[in-house]
């Protein structure tokens, strides 16, 4: 779970701070009231708020515990996200200033605001998982000075920067040096802590897995990161013995704790994990996405001659011949295989399958200014053996031709669940347009 919003409650002398405590109470899941300023009359308050438009006070969240004064509309001039406190100290809804908060969105102020308190919450989980992102940091390891696809544009980097990401391109060099610093010893007892299967492989293949994974997770502690990408299409990781070491099981366990990883050097793929695993507090994980009204392409690029079912209502998810770094969390199979497809056929690879149920599929746009949700219900995992798709989840959409005609990109983030009506609060509380598919 990510920080909580440093949060500063002004409110009248004749309320104990024992009662505006209970603030941190109602909204438990993201506010932590570290600063309390208190006035005696409007005179006061006003002055505050000066402080506050001056910089002179400066937190995640201000909670303003105040009669409504029509002089608050300067409040308009403060950027950081506002609460107008609507309620008793009991978390009863005050109705009665409906008019003052409607008053105080027609002069744009920046107000949280719902009737209901855990409504609040779900709101402010957004600036939680943004705040997630300004605090740290997004390593990309690339053996190339360029990173692939679209994320290498400079429009791409500047507008991730503008969004809040902070991204690091670092040569890969970096990890093979952390990875010789790494005993079998430490390996063998980390190894122990994960009841993991494994099938066709040697222990050195499962050794070196864990090897990267121990790596990836010191690289992460000195580097504050919340994401960390492999530009691994360029060429393999070699470990101590010169054998290829895929990140795969390291991706898929780091992103069940909270540092989340995406293949190929995809930060966009890393970012929209970052906000919507912190924002929802969900694990999970990305893949390729393949709608089945492109037939003729999935079929060539799959390997997958025929499927008995309604193409335009089908899409698969499969990324290198699987699903994908799946969190084990998420999984209700979980395994070690070797690597085997066009691209690699070297080291060890995760082989996960998730229940049958609801899935929400999700990307932010590569200019961060809108996010794009696609419902979907799980339907099987269904197994090909093919090169290029072994094993992969099958999807039901309502339009797969819509999904084929407006993707923002051919990998896509998969949490289990509805959260369609959650995402859209998030896009109106971070200011996004979303695409509902």
């Amino acid at each position: 779970m990510s920080e909580k919003l440093e949060t500063l409650v002004i409110a009248p002398k004749n309320i104990s701070t024992e009662e505006l405590k209970k603030i941190e109470v109602f909204l438990w899941d993201t506010v932590k009231v570290s600063h309390i300023i208190q006035f005696n009359n409007k005179e006061d308050l006003l002055k505050i708020i000066r402080r506050v438009i001056a910089q002179e006070l400066s937190f995640d969240l201000i909670i303003l515990v105040t009669p409504p004064f029509e002089e608050l509309k300067v409040l308009n001039k403060i950027k950081t996200p506002i609460i107008y406190w609507t309620w008793d100290m009991n978390g009863n809804f005050i109705m009665w200033n409906w008019e003052f908060l409607n008053f105080l969105k027609m002069n744009r102020v920046n107000v949280v605001f719902s009737h209901s308190l855990p409504k609040v919450n779900r709101k402010l989980r957004a600036f939680r998982a943004k705040k997630s992102l300004l605090k740290k940091n997004i390593v990309i390891l690339s053996s190339r000075e360029r990173l692939p696809f679209v994320w290498n544009y400079k429009e791409v980097l500047t507008a991730a920067k503008s969004f809040g990401a902070n991204v690091m391109i670092k040569r890969r060099d970096l990890l093979e040096l952390l990875l010789r610093k790494i005993s079998n010893e430490h390996v063998m007892k980390v190894l122990k802590e994960f009841p993991i299967s494994w099938r066709d492989l040697n222990d050195e293949d499962v050794i070196e897995a864990f090897r990267i994974y121990i790596a990836l997770k010191k690289l992460a502690k000195i580097y504050n990161c919340i994401g960390i990408g492999i530009d691994c299409l360029s060429s393999p990781v070699k470990g101590l013995n010169g054998k290829v070491i895929q990140p795969c099981l390291a991706f898929s366990l780091l992103n069940d704790e909270g540092i989340y990883c995406g293949c190929e050097g995809d930060f966009l793929s890393i970012i929209t994990m970052a906000l919507v695993g912190n924002y929802l507090n969900e694990p999970c994980f990305m893949t390729n996405i393949y709608p089945l009204s492109i037939w003729s392409f999935v079929s060539k690029h799959l390997g997958i001659t025929s499927l008995s079912l309604d193409l335009d209502k089908h899409m698969l998810l499969c990324h290198c011949a699987r699903l994908g770094c799946v969190p084990p969390s998420m999984a209700c199979k979980f395994e070690l295989v070797k690597k085997l497809d066009k691209i690699d056929k070297h080291g060890v690879m995760v082989n996960a399958s998730l229940e049958r149920g609801p899935i929400t599929i999700v990307k932010i746009s590569p200019m961060f200014d809108s996010i794009q949700v696609i419902q979907g219900y799980l339907k099987d995992m269904i197994k090909t053996d093919t090169l290029h798709c072994r094993v992969a989840a099958l999807v039901e959409v309502k339009n797969s031709d819509l999904i084929a005609d407006n993707l923002y990109s051919h990998h896509v983030v998969v949490i289990k669940g509805n959260y369609v009506s959650d995402l859209e609060d998030l896009a109106k509380v971070l200011k996004l347009n979303i695409e509902i598919m």
